[in-house]
């Protein structure tokens, strides 16, 4: 395994390695500037380490915290033995800023860093270590094409958009106003001749205002207000007051078509930062 890691080609993105190396020439040093190759004592008793004032962590998804600890020379909240995985989960599923906010106070982090793999293809990870499933965010649907056939397509929920890691990645943490909000009603079904979700019924308002009012009052159906896009949130987002952009990749993914920085750094602005 030591030298498959040593002779094949690494992981790290161009996208995450420029910004490791920003965050290390440009956020302030969290303990000595020698302390990454000092050697520490272990503190007696399994005692917490006692950290310095100027010390504080970096919230990042557990894949990614030996990279932040060994170029960045900072502290994650999570690495990828999984220590701080649950904490991570909890943040980035997070509903609301003021529950967000909270954890970074609790972890003594000051900086998250968020990348466009996480915000999308492995979503399920965090909601599992947040002790959530999937299905509480995006869920998998039928509908029928111009054919008359049935097709499989991913509808995300409100859920998905409030989450900090989609507000910060997806949406920069700025609020956003869709054109158009969608309801559908679906039945449980066997499309493909397997238990299926399908769309019998599609309705489109021009006002976020207008889908609620239509979704008080209906009845007699499973009616969801949903989003076939992950870059068109299917509800209304605010502002992030306590979270700040301070550094976005050169490096750029597409998502749905759209140009985005593949990693995108947040200052915690919050009054105990």
């Amino acid at each position: 395994m030591a030298r498959n890691f040593a002779v094949e080609p690494g992981l790290m993105t161009r996208g995450w390695y420029e910004t490791l190396e920003w965050m290390r020439d440009n956020t302030p040093d969290p303990l000595d500037p020698d302390a990454y190759y000092a050697l520490h004592d272990e503190p007696p008793d399994r005692e917490p380490y006692a950290y310095p004032d100027t010390a504080y962590g970096v919230m990042t998804w557990w894949d990614y915290g030996h990279w932040i600890t060994r170029l960045s020379h900072r502290i994650p909240v999570a690495n990828p033995f999984q220590q701080g995985a649950a904490a991570a989960g909890r943040f980035f599923t997070s509903q609301t800023e003021a529950e967000a906010a909270a954890l970074m106070e609790e972890r003594g982090c000051r900086y998250v860093v968020v990348d466009h793999k996480t915000s999308l293809r492995t979503f399920h990870g965090v909601a599992g270590w947040a002790g959530l499933d999937e299905a509480d965010f995006m869920d998998l649907y039928y509908q029928r094409n111009q054919s008359g056939e049935w097709e499989p397509i991913v509808l995300y929920y409100p859920e998905y958009y409030q989450s900090l890691l989609v507000r910060l990645y997806t949406f920069s943490g700025e609020a956003y106003e869709a054109t158009e909000y969608t309801v559908i009603r679906y039945e449980e079904g066997r499309a493909s001749g397997h238990a299926a979700r399908e769309i019998v019924d599609v309705q489109r308002f021009a006002t976020y205002e207008e889908a609620e009012a239509f979704l008080a009052q209906a009845s007699g159906g499973n009616w969801r207000l949903v989003s076939a896009d992950p870059m068109v949130s299917a509800v209304p987002l605010t502002n992030l007051e306590d979270f700040t952009v301070v550094y976005e990749s050169h490096a750029q993914t597409f998502m749905n078509a759209k140009l985005l920085p593949e990693v995108r750094v947040f200052e915690f602005t919050g009054a105990d930062a």
